[in-house]
């Protein structure tokens, strides 16, 4: 395989997760006032990256303007940190999850900041962690009362 066509496939693959982390975390936790479901450096960041594109109004940003500029490790830390929100067998899920997310992050940042691929670091996280990347989540919908 090409390294250009493998550098699509893990792009392909771990943006589907990250987004489906940041549509769980607007389903769940987005009727919540950012500074209660983001801890302050998060919010910072995201924030300033927010403002950086120029397109904020007066208002402070919904977690929904936020969700975009969170970190790929920030977003499931914060729904780990967020399981009273959350359906019990999701924050289960998604507590059982989080070795192997963690494992995906740098194979992430090397795969979305453009740099080379290295073999060995690549394909070690990537066959370890390949449930990670094949997982569906079971707790799609609304939390529960």
């Amino acid at each position: 395989m090409s390294p250009s066509v493998a550098r699509l496939t893990l792009f392909a693959l771990i943006s589907a997760v990250e987004e489906d982390l940041r549509r769980l975390m607007l389903l769940h936790l987005g009727h919540l006032d950012p500074p209660r479901v983001l801890p302050p450096e998060i919010l910072r960041n995201a924030a300033d990256r927010l403002a950086g594109e120029g397109a904020r109004g007066h208002a402070p940003p919904s977690l929904r303007e936020l969700a975009p500029y969170l970190d790929f490790a920030d977003a499931y830390k914060v729904l780990n940190a967020s399981g009273a929100h959350l359906p019990a067998p999701l924050s289960a899920h998604l507590r059982s999850l989080t070795e192997s997310l963690d494992a995906i992050a740098p194979v992430r940042n090397r795969v979305m900041h453009g740099r080379p691929l290295e073999g060995r670091p690549l394909r070690g996280p990537c066959r370890q962690q390949g449930t990670a990347l094949g997982f569906r989540w079971r707790c799609a919908g609304p939390a529960q009362g």
